[in-house]
């Protein structure tokens, strides 16, 4: 059974950056928003002929992106983001063609990314872990009156199911501004208003330094499981 894991953050926050630092043997980038990564010469690292490098937002290919990596021994997979592969769904001028099935394709759009989440966590190893970047949206909350946070969605299905319901692990992206400079971060725990949670203890900090490597690691030992870690000098605290 393997793991899901979301990113939250709106753009500009660090989530693309946090991946500079994995393992191109180890890992593969499901690149959904199709633009460039943003540290230098990404390509000669990530790239189709290495096969752990592919600019796609079509749900299928995604599927098949995953399998392969279950069976090819990969240990992390980053699919940056998932919004998108919806975006470019419902926003496609097929499916923007309104008709009597019109209603009909909202359902199978919200029923291919639940299977999504569900192909992740029955077809995958025990020591793989898909990371879902994404992106936030205010939402109100009716009993308490307050605006909250949560991952965005499109249509009234997917909001029922709650992406985060889906993963135990959900960290949200925080900037901080100190005297020597902007530091990017991952928070691990919830403020109260929005759905960012972690497993009791996994964390020693409550923020800790954008690096998937380094989240990735931490979280591998809280289970248990072998790091992937090469054990070289890591650049810290950036954002994209």
């Amino acid at each position: 059974m393997g793991r899901l894991c979301f990113i939250v953050a709106n753009t500009g926050m660090g989530k693309s950056y946090s991946m500079r630092n994995l393992l191109p043997e180890k890992c593969i980038i499901i690149n959904t928003d199709k633009k460039e990564l943003p540290w230098r010469q990404y390509g000669k690292q990530w790239n189709k002929e290495l096969k752990n490098y592919l600019e796609t937002s079509d749900i299928e290919d995604i599927r098949a992106i995953i399998k392969y990596g279950a069976e090819n021994d990969k240990k992390s997979i980053v699919i940056d983001t998932w919004n998108m592969n919806v975006n470019d769904l419902v926003f496609s001028e097929e499916f923007r063609k309104r008709g009597t099935d019109y209603m009909t394709k909202w359902g199978e759009m919200a029923a291919s990314q639940y299977q999504l989440f569900n192909y992740i966590r029955d077809n995958t190893p025990d020591d793989m872990y898909v990371y879902l970047m994404a992106h936030p949206e205010e939402t109100l909350n009716e009993d308490t009156g307050l605006i909250e946070m949560r991952i965005a969605v499109h249509g009234g299905m997917l909001r029922k199911v709650r992406p985060e319901s889906k993963s135990t692990i959900v960290l949200y992206a925080d900037v901080q501004k100190k005297a020597e400079g902007v530091q990017y971060k991952f928070r691990t725990q919830t403020t109260g208003r929005d759905t960012c949670k972690t497993p009791v203890g996994m964390f020693e900090d409550s923020l800790v330094d954008n690096d998937l490597l380094e989240v990735d690691a931490t979280i591998r030992d809280y289970y248990g499981l072998n790091s992937i870690k090469d054990g070289k000098a890591r650049t810290k605290n950036a954002g994209s």
